[in-house]
């Protein structure tokens, strides 16, 4: 990190003035391209934050201390606003430790003050992939600790990961409680058959990967037997997506975990019906990328992980495009489509075509069964 030192003679003016400082939305494009191409080369970057909120009288500082940083930077180096209004550096291939040294030569102790910052590493080591953890992120907001402690860094996704826009969260409640209004008779009495026909609880909870990679609690009516052996569902769905073969599930080949009208629930999708309280409390949104299992995240490439960027949802471009019938790679292209493109318009066309997508699921599964009949006859 090797820069050039300010003089007071002037002589570095123009270098300060080609190293220019991007508004927050080109600089926002700026990261979003540098963690893309580190995912393409497998490689790392930092991004180095400076808070100048307490400068906001003092113009000659805030100068100072901007044309000092810059003079350090290579010419590689990216540099621009971010939307708190701190001053934002990327450093390409830098890691944690390198980024904050760099920190601490241009923002040390400078006349008896310190400046705070922000160092933020990518890639993240907290998200579950490629190592089979449920940790879910720490806070980004965090200020970086004065060791250089890499496993304490605070980590990028959170600056990758899009907003849910306010017509998004309003659509969600307002179609949420209008759905648990109109099927809470169905709730009581799928619950009372579960209850019935199956011991142990009607609903079922499992952890999920979801928005900018936390993990939370899915919930679904059960439709499985307790105490049966979630390996199977492991090796399998494991297989399909390290030899990208079409996602299909355990069920289409009978699967003796599933209890007695289970298969009725899981092709009509009333045993996602609960899902519409994970909607509620904001952990997943109507329309949106399905929330993966944290083993299936351990299978994913780093840029895979671009549709954790977006809220997942209980429906989306997957679900209307082929289901199971669609392999992994085929599953990721179209969560990270619905991620760059999200939209009202889009999220009310996915939920008209959902219904269709699940009555001709049914339909293939009634016609597969009367194949099976024919074919024993």
């Amino acid at each position: 990190m090797q820069g050039v030192d300010r003089t007071n003679d002037g002589r570095n003016e123009p270098i300060v003035a080609a190293l220019s400082v991007h508004d927050a939305a080109t600089f926002g494009t700026l990261i979003r391209y540098e963690k893309h191409r580190a995912d393409r080369e497998d490689s790392a970057f930092c991004l180095l934050v400076v808070d100048l909120g307490g400068l906001e009288g003092a113009a000659a500082e805030r100068r100072f201390l901007t044309e000092r940083l810059l003079l350090r930077l290579r010419s590689f180096d990216c540099t621009g606003w971010m939307e708190d209004g701190g001053l934002g550096v990327v450093l390409p291939s830098t890691t944690f430790d390198g980024a904050h040294k760099l920190a601490e030569q241009v923002l040390g102790e400078q006349g008896g003050r310190r400046y705070a910052y922000r160092v933020y590493a990518y890639p993240w080591h907290k998200l579950p992939i490629g190592s089979g953890e449920t940790a879910s992120l720490p806070d980004p907001r965090a200020h970086a600790s004065a060791t250089a402690d890499e496993s304490s860094a605070p980590t990028l996704p959170p600056l990758f990961c899009v907003s849910m826009p306010t017509w998004k969260r309003a659509l969600d409640i307002v179609v949420s409680l209008l759905v648990l209004a109109v099927t809470s008779p169905l709730f009581f009495l799928v619950a009372c058959y579960i209850k019935i026909i199956s011991p142990g609880p009607a609903f079922y909870r499992q952890l999920r990967v979801g928005f900018g990679g936390r993990v939370f609690t899915f919930v679904k009516f059960r439709s499985m037997k307790i105490g049966n052996n979630e390996a199977v569902h492991k090796n399998h769905i494991v297989a399909k997506l390290r030899f990208n073969e079409p996602l299909e599930k355990l069920d289409d080949k009978g699967d003796p975990r599933i209890i007695r009208g289970g298969r009725i629930l899981r092709r009509t999708c009333i045993d996602e019906l609960p899902q519409l309280f994970n909607v509620l409390r904001g952990e997943m949104s109507l329309v949106g990328p399905r929330p993966c299992l944290p083993y299936e995240a351990a299978e994913f490439l780093r840029w895979h992980a671009q549709r954790f960027d977006v809220v997942p949802g209980m429906t989306g471009l997957w679900q209307i495009s082929g289901k199971n019938k669609l392999s992994l790679l085929e599953m990721i292209r179209l969560d990270i489509t619905y991620a760059k493109d999200m939209s009202l318009w889009l999220d009310l066309k996915i939920l008209a075509l959902t219904i269709p997508a699940i009555l001709h699921m049914v339909a293939e599964s009634i016609a597969r069964r009367l194949n099976g009949v024919n074919a024993v006859r």
